[in-house]
């Protein structure tokens, strides 16, 4: 997610991924056609993140990237990518509107199981993606936890986050 967000205005959205399943590397796992973690992540920047790429005024640094976009839905609002690189600490991020939240994140450091909002993200017994459904924050101060990538929807044109 943080070579997206970083190419994303120097490309113009466009980026290409080499393989879907044929490699180590691929969004879908050799053989089994299972999504590995990086196919939910570009699942959900698909889903979110629009065209149009915002300053967030916060400059990012080791343990914190941050990325602002239109929304993918078109309607009036900010998409937000953060993403807490940190393995110990969280972050406290004021939201200055109420958020859809969507947090990526795993239970071990290369797990190959992804968690969306705290619920595991697998396929059903008949091969069906799970719903990709968020949480609602109400504007005010929220935690992001370590080693997660979360994405907040905000249906006001408000930037930059007033702290974090």
């Amino acid at each position: 997610l943080n070579e997206l967000g970083s190419f994303a205005s120097i490309t113009d959205g466009v980026i290409f991924h080499n393989t879907l399943a044929s490699s180590d590397y691929g969004f879908l796992e050799h053989g089994t056609f299972i999504p590995r973690p990086n196919y939910y992540a570009v699942l959900l920047w698909n889903q979110l993140m629009g065209q149009t790429v915002y300053d967030p005024a916060l400059p990012n640094h080791t343990d914190l990237h941050i990325y602002a976009h239109s929304r993918k839905d078109g309607k009036k609002g900010i998409a937000y990518l953060v993403i807490n690189n940190s393995m110990t600490e969280t972050i406290e991020v004021e939201l200055p509107a109420t958020a859809q939240r969507y947090t990526l994140s795993a239970r071990f450091p290369r797990s190959t199981l992804m968690m969306l909002n705290g619920q595991d993200l697998l396929p059903d017994a008949d091969d069906h993606l799970p719903e990709m459904l968020p949480i609602y924050e109400t504007a005010g101060k929220i935690t992001i936890a370590p080693m997660t990538c979360t994405f907040l929807i905000i249906d006001e044109n408000t930037m930059p986050f007033d702290k974090i």
